[in-house]
């Protein structure tokens, strides 16, 4: 791409219609389980995401949402 050309747009979801499967997924507002906050040990990191992936596996929705990830 060249300095003339323009950049494509970032579009974050909330300027895009939120999916209705986001509705049935289990980490709703369990948003501080998938992103960890600055300086984060390895053992809490281990733990929030062993926490996580089983919100995950048990999920209704897991297949959309790795396809909309």
């Amino acid at each position: 791409m060249s300095s003339a050309e323009p950049r494509p747009a970032v579009v974050s979801i909330r300027q895009r219609e939120r999916p209705s499967w986001m509705d049935e997924a289990r980490c709703n507002g369990l948003t501080h389980l998938f992103f960890p906050p600055p300086g984060e040990r390895p053992q809490t990191r281990d733990r929030r995401e062993t926490r996580a992936a089983e919100i995950c596996v048990n999920c209704p929705v897991s297949i959309d949402c790795r396809d909309w990830a």
